[in-house]
């Protein structure tokens, strides 16, 4: 069910598999840790959906660093509803 709600989505990336910790807006405290998805397309497809079949707006923040090849996985899955911050460290 769809909320009228944003979310920031923090990815933890690697090669293999991307952390994921989900905050709601204005939410005080500790951010709650999702758990681990594979570092792929489909992996992140599933997120992706997943979140925004729940929230009206995601806000993706992830470091891209030498193995930030999430990037591409999540250009391709954001629709209007999504934004998309890439800090390089």
């Amino acid at each position: 069910m769809l909320q009228n709600s944003k979310v920031f989505v923090g990815l933890d990336t690697s090669k293999l598999k991307n952390s994921v910790a989900v905050a709601e807006d204005g939410r005080q405290g500790e951010i709650p840790f999702l758990g681990d998805i594979d570092n792929t397309p489909e992996a992140v497809r599933r997120l992706v959906h997943k979140l925004a079949s729940q929230h009206s707006e995601l806000l993706f923040c992830y470091e891209a660093g030498p193995t930030g090849s999430t990037a591409p996985f999540l250009r391709a899955n954001v629709g209007q509803r999504t934004l998309l911050y890439v800090l390089n460290i």
